[in-house]
C-alpha cells in the first residue's frame, strides 16, 4: 500500500511538469544537446529552491543565454552591469533588486502571477518570465522569430540546393522549432522540429510538401507544423539534403503585457488616466513634478487636441508612412486597441534611451 501510495503521488506530481512542457526556444528542437526537463531541473539533490541545478534562478537562466554566439538577439546575454541606474546608464530592467522602490513608484506586484516569484521580495528573471509556455496572448505584438522574414536566407548548412528561402509569418504562429530540409527530391521539402540537435536516427519529419514552382509560396499546412507560416524558394532546387533552421516564439511573459498590465502590477503609481496627471497633488501636475504620463488611454483622451493619432518616427515622419527611418526599435507603438502603455515608450530589455542607435529586440 505504501508504494501504491508513493506511485500515486509521484504521478500527481509529474502531471504538471508534463503539461507545462517547453516552446521554443526553450525546447530540444532549438537547444544543444537538449534532453528536456533535465537541462535545468534535478529530481533528487537539487542546488536551487525550485528543484533546479543552479543555486539562484539569474544564474539558471545565464548558463545558457551567456553561451549563446554573438549573432543570437531574442533574449541575448545578460550581466549584472546590463542592469540600468536612472540617470547612469544600463539597458535592462533590474532582474535582483528589491520590489519595492519608493522613489521611482515600484511595489510589490499586485498580481499572484508575479508575486509567487518575488522571493524575499526580490525580483528574478521569472518574475515576470516562465520559461515554460511561450503565450501569444500574453504578448500580443512580439513574435519572436529567429531569423529575418521576407528576406532571402542562405541556407544552415546541407548539400547546396542552389536555392534561397524566404520565410513569411502570419498571426499568432505556435511556438516551435524548425528544420526545412529539401528532399525526398529536389523538388519537395521536409520538415522537422526536432532535427536540429539530434542524431541522423532520431530525427522525426512530420510532413513532406512539393516545390510546383520558384517564388511560389508554400504554406506550412500540413498536420503538425504551422498554416500561419509559408515558406517561397528563389529558384528550384537542384540537390537533396540543404536545409534552413530557425524558430517562432514569444517572450515568455507570465501575464498579459499587450495594454501594460504587467507593467502597472508593480508600477501601480504610474497606472494614471490624464485627470489624474492633470489634478492630483501627489503625482500629477498640482505636485509641481508630475510623476507619470498618461496610460491606459487613447491619444487626445482628454480633449485637448494637441494629441496625434499617429506617433512620428525620430525624424519627423508619421510612423509607418513614406520617409519613415528604418529603424523599427525607435517606433513608439500602441497598445493593440490603440491606447498609450508603458510600453509605448519603454522596452523592459535591450533599450539604451537613444533613438539613435538600433537596439537588440
Amino acid at each position: 500500500m505504501r508504494a501504491l501510495r508513493l506511485f500515486a503521488a509521484l504521478v500527481a506530481l509529474a502531471g504538471p511538469l508534463v503539461a507545462r512542457a517547453t516552446d521554443a526556444p526553450h525546447a530540444a528542437s532549438v537547444i544543444q544537446n537538449s534532453t528536456g526537463c533535465e537541462d535545468c531541473h534535478m529530481l533528487h539533490f537539487a542546488v536551487g529552491p525550485t528543484l533546479t541545478k543552479q543555486a539562484d534562478n539569474f544564474t539558471v537562466c545565464t548558463s545558457c543565454h551567456n553561451n549563446l554566439a554573438a549573432s543570437f538577439t531574442f533574449g541575448g546575454k545578460w550581466y549584472s552591469s546590463d542592469q540600468g541606474t536612472p540617470g547612469a546608464g544600463g539597458h535592462s530592467h533590474h532582474w535582483n533588486t528589491s520590489t519595492t522602490n519608493a522613489t521611482y513608484g515600484a511595489t510589490p506586484p499586485t498580481s499572484s502571477a508575479l508575486s509567487s516569484y518575488t522571493p524575499g521580495n526580490v525580483l528574478q528573471c521569472s518574475t515576470c518570465h516562465d520559461p515554460h509556455p511561450a503565450s501569444a496572448a500574453n504578448a500580443p505584438a512580439n513574435v519572436h522569430v529567429s531569423v529575418a522574414t521576407g528576406t532571402a536566407l542562405a541556407q544552415s548548412g546541407g548539400a547546396t540546393s542552389g536555392a534561397t528561402m524566404t520565410l513569411a509569418v502570419g498571426a499568432t504562429p505556435v511556438p516551435n522549432g524548425y528544420r526545412i530540409q529539401i528532399g525526398p527530391a529536389a523538388n519537395q521539402f521536409q520538415v522537422s522540429h526536432n532535427a536540429r540537435y539530434q542524431s541522423t536516427t532520431s530525427v522525426t519529419w512530420t510532413s513532406t510538401y512539393t516545390i510546383t514552382a520558384a517564388n511560389t509560396a508554400i504554406p506550412l499546412s500540413a498536420a503538425g507544423d504551422d498554416p500561419a507560416l509559408s515558406v517561397t524558394f528563389s529558384t528550384m532546387p537542384t540537390a537533396t539534403g540543404g536545409y534552413w533552421d530557425f524558430y517562432v516564439s514569444y517572450p515568455f511573459l507570465r501575464m498579459a503585457a499587450g495594454e501594460g498590465e504587467l507593467c502597472v502590477s508593480c508600477h501601480a503609481a504610474r497606472n494614471q488616466t490624464h485627470t489624474d496627471v492633470e489634478s492630483s497633488t501627489t503625482y500629477g501636475w498640482g505636485s509641481g513634478k508630475p510623476f507619470s504620463h498618461p496610460v491606459g488611454e487613447a491619444p487626445n483622451a482628454n480633449g485637448g487636441g494637441y494629441d496625434l493619432s499617429t506617433p512620428l518616427d525620430v525624424n519627423g515622419a508619421v510612423q509607418g508612412a513614406a520617409g519613415k527611418d528604418a529603424n523599427a526599435t525607435n517606433d513608439l507603438l500602441l497598445s493593440p486597441t490603440g491606447k498609450v502603455t508603458c510600453v509605448s515608450c519603454h522596452a523592459a530589455h535591450n533599450a539604451d534611451s537613444n533613438s539613435q542607435t538600433v537596439d537588440a529586440r
